[in-house]
């Protein structure tokens, strides 16, 4: 058996949109920017505080408000709650966390309510719902995005999760000097089809290292990769953006493909097999994100095979990086889902219902295809410590519920 796997990184973004005046007709804006002063506009449409509307002088003036804008399908922003929650409990005389969301109060309330009962999530912090004065103040383009307002209503920063800590809520309460990086994560349009960071595609980096393409880190590009034609009668191209250096290996060797027709890599069928490990991943044992552990890579070639393309993809990793990788068929303790009787799963239609709660490790399952089932549980397991093998035989959309998969960690 061959193996091979992926990972995805999600953010979530939106789509600005605003209005030119507040509700009293005083000008607003285009977008605030560090330094400027922000308007006393009145907040309407909460939960989780005592009135429905408020002026925002209220929340800043016991000396710092932070706004923590966020949606209800942004993951990371719902695991960031319990800390920015921890925070306001212990500065509870000094600062206010406002949860601000643009989507609408009950689309709020129903994720609320579901959340508490799938998972025991309870958010306390005051919440302001379908925003559209705020969102056009700052403008986020996308979440969480954290803005900072000292007790004078003067934005003092504006930063991502990480900036927000014990530490530096205590430095700038105190009117410390504190270094956190700008928020700036604004998508700048990329053609994979072409040379990277040549005549504007992907913007500018500073940071490249040899021209197959090789560089380093591009803050404002997504991490993806491809592999492709660029045109059907003479170029070809094979790129990954924003890898460490483990996966750029898994996208060199990976024989498979998934349902976007890109070829994916499996780490729990990936064995490093190196000293240290340390600067080939791209997150450490805590979580943080390993930045300087990530490069960009292309290699545009005339018109050749996908497996040829990989084959120059092996051969630049061993000269740029000196280390080799292989394949090798091995026994290994496996995840097999398998059914005695598939007909006990076909599906009796409904609708297609696919919903997976990690916390409560269960998993329904409703008229959903085969090949989608197999590649969206094989993500799902992809951090196990064993590969996910389907045996199930399935042929045609499928029902069931799998419960307590969190057991096999």
């Amino acid at each position: 058996m061959k193996y091979f796997i992926f990972f995805t990184l999600i953010s979530c973004s939106l789509v600005s949109f605003g209005q030119k005046t507040t509700k009293d007709n005083h000008p607003v804006p285009k977008q605030l920017q560090i330094g400027d002063k922000i308007p006393d506009i009145t907040i309407t449409n909460f939960i989780n505080h005592q009135r429905q509307k408020e002026k925002l002088s209220s929340f800043y003036k016991k000396g710092l408000l932070i706004l923590d804008f966020w949606s209800t399908n942004c993951s990371a922003c719902i695991e960031a709650f319990p800390k920015v929650t921890k925070l306001q409990s212990e500065f509870s005389d000094k600062m206010n966390v406002l949860l601000v969301a643009y989507q609408p109060l009950n689309t709020i309330q129903r994720f609320l309510q579901k959340g508490k009962e799938l998972s025991g999530l309870e958010i306390t912090l005051p919440i302001a719902c379908g925003d559209t004065l705020l969102k056009t103040l700052f403008d986020p383009p996308s979440f969480p995005h954290y803005v900072w307002i000292d007790k004078n209503g003067i934005v003092k920063y504006i930063t991502y999760s990480w900036s927000v800590t014990k530490e530096n809520v205590t430095a700038v309460l105190n009117n410390q000097p504190v270094q956190m990086e700008l928020k700036d994560d604004r998508a700048i349009d990329v053609n994979l089809n072409a040379p990277i960071f040549i005549n504007g595609n992907g913007g500018k980096n500073t940071e490249i290292l040899r021209y197959s393409v090789l560089s380093g880190y591009a803050k404002n590009l997504p991490s993806e990769h491809s592999i492709d034609d660029i045109n059907h009668d003479s170029l070809s191209s094979i790129s990954a953006i924003n890898y460490p250096v483990k996966e750029l290996f898994q996208i060199a060797y990976a024989d498979v493909y998934d349902k976007y027709g890109q070829y994916s890599i499996p780490a729990n069928r990936t064995i490093l097999k190196v000293p240290d490990s340390a600067n080939y991943i791209w997150e450490d044992k805590t979580g943080a994100i390993l930045w300087q552990n990530l490069y960009c890579y292309q290699r545009i070639v005339p018109k050749m095979s996908h497996e040829d393309l990989k084959k120059l993809m092996q051969d630049d990793l061993k000269l740029y990086f000196g280390m080799t990788g292989r394949l090798e068929k091995r026994k290994v303790k496996c995840l097999v889902l398998s059914s005695e009787d598939t007909t006990l799963i076909a599906s009796k239609g409904g609708g297609w219902w696919y919903r997976v709660n990690p916390a409560a490790h269960t998993i329904v399952v409703r008229d959903v295809s085969d090949s989608s089932f197999r590649y969206d549980f094989s993500r799902l397991f992809s951090d196990y410590p064993y590969p996910f093998v389907d045996e199930l035989g399935m042929k045609g959309n499928m029902d069931f519920t799998l419960e307590n998969f969190g057991n096999y960690r």
